[in-house]
């Protein structure tokens, strides 16, 4: 359907990276690259291809390609909560865990942003702590259990 639907649309970045995220998701990161690098030569100024494919190489071993990929998603939607939080996860992929900590923290701090809990602890899970605490909200744990730091989003 995919497929389909891309051959429908061609000129709709969503779908010119649905396939690359399905990759990515089902953890087979090297089918992911050259279909997201296809998705962000056909829309440069399109940040999310730029998440994706960041998080694609990291988890395929180009760490630096990666993290200059998750990047440039910054550059071209700055101060997108989303777009951070691909990027700690692309951190996270290429073993940079304190990088992966400061962009966790750096998500956590941000005012007004309605950030789901568990959506944030994912994140520190990615970086490797299991007992910080983002901030306690109403009727949460102190300490995050049980959040594997290899969980497909992480």
């Amino acid at each position: 359907e995919g497929r389909r639907a891309k051959e429908l649309d061609p000129l709709s970045p969503p779908l010119a990276q649905g396939e690359g995220m399905a990759y990515v998701l089902g953890s087979r990161p090297e089918l992911a690259v050259p279909v997201l690098r296809a998705a962000t030569e056909k829309f440069p100024d399109y940040y999310f291809p730029y998440s994706w494919l960041g998080l694609a190489l990291a988890r395929s071993g180009q760490v630096d390609e990666g993290i200059a990929a998750g990047q440039r998603a910054m550059q071209l939607a700055p101060g997108n909560v989303l777009v951070e939080s691909f990027l700690g996860m692309t951190y996270a992929a290429a073993g940079k865990r304190e990088e992966a900590r400061q962009m966790a923290d750096r998500i956590a701090s941000r005012p007004g942003d309605a950030i789901p809990y568990t959506y944030l602890a994912r994140r520190y899970a990615g970086a490797g702590s299991r007992s910080h605490s983002p901030g306690k909200p109403p009727n949460s744990r102190r300490r995050i259990r049980n959040m594997p730091a290899s969980s497909p989003i992480c």
